[in-house]
């Protein structure tokens, strides 16, 4: 990537070092080790939550079309003898500082500035679980490490004082922020040992607000009690935000920063922050260093030395952010590629997976956009694990187990998203919920050879929350799911779209239960076929047999009342509108379910031709692929709220990262890899970046939801980062499409379909504990060939490589002509 008004990746791509604090949007990182998460901006904001952002929030955020990014962990630094005052964040961005960039890292943001002689780094990042020991989805401690230095550059010894700020909203995150003057009335403070404690004697754990929800449940204090300790010595400190912020202030001009003197007093009742303040007397030339611990304890906890005793050192703080480097470098240690594109390179060998990896654990509250209101979504948990699967199987086989399956009601619907600290779901009737488990638990064994998983036994939920007394194998999970699946189908024989497909903006297609779905139809066929190896090792024959037949009549159906002439139909209203013809003034033709057609097999060699071509004359832009074309023009009340998005924005016929992915999977199934490689590039966030920084606004380094169409009021521009299954599946069509390493029951396929420039490519990836080095030479000129395979210098009678006899590193030499 060249460097840009923003900054640059560093040598390595392992971070973005941006040099413009003032930005049209914050630019975040997720800081998380599975047990606390900091969704942090670029200059110290964001928030902090625990197990569920909706419920369980540690950290205010300030919610507005335009983040403001008002809230944050910031450091405030003073002349003592001048009287001079900044924050060293950088914040607020108008006012300059000498100098300023932050380094946006796998695991942390380092923030370094300079002004007034004045040096400072602060490191912010999470306490990782044992790189070297940590198993499956083994968590950190809940709690985020600042390590602060400060630097004398001046000639002269100077006195500053250095005060660390963080506002503090416990619990529910919508009580406070509609409520706030009644909420504070619970908080109770504690200032002892140089530590200062949170608390709240009331807690909102159910959805629903103070007097809606189920009054004994709700009668209950926050069970966290949420605490700042530095490792220098507090001469100040300051518990109520209003005292330190002044009347008509906020956190750009603090009043408590215009005296330098905070009143070392709590605030009871009010409206919480937790600040400590140090004072140093620095030499020219010397440094000074210190650690803060901002983290949570059980509510009864007397205090927190069961964290600070571990963290609260410059000693063990390094220690910790070593861990969290090893951690996150095994994390992302398989696959590696090397291609001629070192942009895609870094994107897909570090920053995709770092964002599936946070996506697993926190779906989609992982950047400001949603601002933590989500909870966790099935579908999108099915999809982010495989970022990790060859990586650490185990992961997602604990993902699978403790995360997934357990919210599945008795009848076997799937709860469309859970909350893990009320524990309860919530009941939408997406038709997708049943079918994409199968993805995910197809995806595990062919990985990983193990079907011990079919016979693990997880619960079923309760329709008001918790686990049901029934409990069921992962195997019988998925054939209850399924046969709820297959009694919801249409009059005319396709599963019924219900609430909504994939597509939750086609919301008013199915409300009367007579409306379906073809894309729907072709999604089941696909992954219900990759399910049947699980039917096959369970001796299930009969069930498959009769799966399988109606898969065929599935199909045979979505061919012969489906097809529109050159592409295939999206849905049937209730009324029998149908969406997706040619007649039609708006939504003619959607990517899918054309791209599902083609790669389950449903759309024959002419037909898929036909879609392909389809797919150049009215999907294909300078921006990348449209989800569907056109855009709706005006409301169309049959088809939900798609139709009242902005024309080209979100799911109206936007630029589309999730459909443009599956469209990449369908070009390369037809050999054209030149097509999927050029939409590919076309839609990288650093092909954005690049073209316009101040155009696509967002960042560089991760996945967005989608871009806006050349329909909509700014063409180009990024919007939802963080939020999407994008980023899972990039990984998934370069690793398994455009590499065309694909893990089978019987072994690795190697099946490329690559750019017609490119000559070579590597990949180094781990299978069923062996290492491979999987080294590709492609004939230029062509993007799909024959294969020849060599294991180890013996040259294998196929494509496929057999699985491993045991741990051991093996070279693969592939020449496609």
């Amino acid at each position: 990537m060249k460097t840009t008004s923003c900054g640059n990746f560093s040598r390595d791509g392992k971070e973005f070092i941006l040099t413009r604090p003032l930005l049209d949007r914050p630019w975040m990182n997720v800081l998380s080790n599975g047990a606390w998460c900091y969704v942090a901006s670029h200059l110290g904001g964001g928030y902090s939550f625990l197990g569920n952002p909706t419920v369980s929030r540690i950290t205010r955020w300030h919610v507005d079309g335009v983040p403001r990014d008002t809230v944050g962990k910031f450091v405030y630094l003073r002349d003592e003898e001048s009287g001079k005052w900044w924050c060293a964040n950088g914040y607020p961005p108008t006012r300059k500082l000498t100098s300023w960039k932050c380094h946006i890292g796998l695991g942390y943001n380092r923030i370094v500035s300079r002004n007034d002689g004045i040096g400072a780094q602060i490191t912010y990042f999470c306490p990782m679980p044992d790189a070297a020991t940590a198993t499956g989805e083994d968590v950190g401690d809940p709690c985020l490490i600042w390590r602060v230095r400060l630097t004398n550059h001046s000639k002269k010894k100077r006195t500053i004082s250095a005060t660390n700020y963080v506002e503090v909203a416990l619990g529910n995150w919508f009580e406070d922020t509609s409520w706030r003057e009644f909420y504070l009335l619970f908080n109770r403070q504690e200032f002892k040992d140089g530590v200062l404690y949170t608390r709240s004697t009331q807690w909102v754990k159910y959805i629903g607000g103070w007097q809606a929800a189920n009054s004994d449940a709700n009668n209950i204090g926050f069970d966290k009690a949420v605490f700042l300790a530095s490792s220098a010595p507090v001469v100040g400190y300051e518990g109520d935000r209003y005292a330190f912020v002044g009347s008509y202030r906020d956190l750009s001009n603090p009043q408590a920063m215009d005296t330098g003197e905070l009143r070392s007093d709590i605030g009871h009742g009010r409206d919480a922050c937790e600040v400590l303040q140090h004072r140093f007397t620095i030499e020219p030339g010397q440094s000074v260093e210190y650690v803060l611990v901002f983290g949570a304890i059980p509510a009864q906890d007397a205090d927190a030395r069961s964290l600070t005793d571990k963290y609260l050192s410059i000693e063990k703080a390094d220690a910790a952010f070593a861990n969290n480097q090893a951690y996150w470098a095994k994390v992302t240690s398989s696959p590696r590629i090397q291609t001629p594109d070192a942009d895609l390179d870094r994107l897909v060998n570090d920053w995709f997976k770092y964002q599936g990896a946070n996506l697993s654990w926190w779906n989609r509250n992982t950047g400001y956009c949603y601002f933590g209101i989500y909870n966790f979504g099935v579908r999108d948990a099915c999809q982010d694990a495989v970022s990790v699967l060859p990586a650490d199987p185990k992961w997602v086989r604990d993902h699978l187990v403790k995360r997934i399956f357990i919210w599945q009601f008795e009848d076997g619907d799937w709860a469309h998203g859970g909350n893990f600290v009320s524990y309860v779901g919530t009941r939408t009737l997406h038709s997708d919920d049943p079918i994409n488990p199968c993805f995910i638990l197809a995806k595990y064994v062919r990985e990983t050879g193990d079907y011990s998983i079919l016979e693990e036994t997880t619960p079923y939920l309760k329709v008001e929350g918790g686990p049901s007394s029934k409990t069921d194998t992962i195997y019988n999970h998925v054939i209850r799911g399924l046969d709820f699946f297959f009694r919801m189908f249409s009059a005319r024989g396709l599963p019924l779209i219900l609430k909504a497909d994939w597509n939750d903006a086609l919301d008013q297609v199915g409300n009367a239960r007579k409306g379906d779905s073809v894309m729907l139809a072709c999604w089941a066929i696909y992954c219900i076929r990759e399910f049947c190896t699980c039917m096959e090792h369970m001796k299930d024959d009969a069930r498959l047999a009769d799966y399988r037949q109606r898969l065929d009549k599935l199909a045979e159906t979505v061919n012969a009342i489906c097809w529109d002439g050159d592409w295939y139909q999206r849905a049937m209203h209730d009324s029998g509108w149908i969406l997706g013809t040619k007649t039609n003034e708006y939504g003619k033709i959607w990517a899918n379910p054309n791209s599902f057609a083609i790669v389950s097999g449903v759309a024959d060699a002419e037909r898929r031709a036909r879609i392909y071509a389809s797919f150049e004359k009215y999907l294909d832009h300078e921006l990348g692929s449209y989800t569907f074309y056109p855009p709706f023009g005006q409301p169309e009340p049959r088809a939900g709220i798609i139709s009242r998005f902005y024309p080209g924005t979100k799911e109206n016929g936007a630029i589309f990262g999730h459909s443009s992915r599956w469209r990449i999977w369908a070009e390369c199934y037809g050999g054209r890899g030149d097509k999927a490689y050029e939409i590919l590039r076309k839609m990288s966030p650093i092909t954005r970046h690049e073209a316009d920084p101040d155009l696509y606004r967002i960042e560089p380094y991760v996945a967005c939801q989608f871009i806006y169409a050349p329909e909509s009021h700014r063409p180009g521009e990024g919007s939802h980062s963080w939020a999407t299954g994008t980023a899972a599946w990039t990984l998934i069509v370069v690793w398994e499409w455009i590499f065309g390493v694909r893990p089978e029951t019987g072994g690795l396929r190697i099946d490329p379909c690559m750019p017609s420039h490119w000559t070579e490519a590597r990949m180094q990836r781990k299978y069923r504990g062996a290492d491979y080095d999987i080294r590709i030479a492609k004939r230029q000129g062509i993007q799909k060939g024959k294969v020849t395979v060599e294991l180890d210098g013996v040259k294998l009678p196929d494509n496929l490589i057999p699985p491993p006899a045991g741990p051991g590193s093996h070279v693969v030499n592939v020449t496609v002509q």
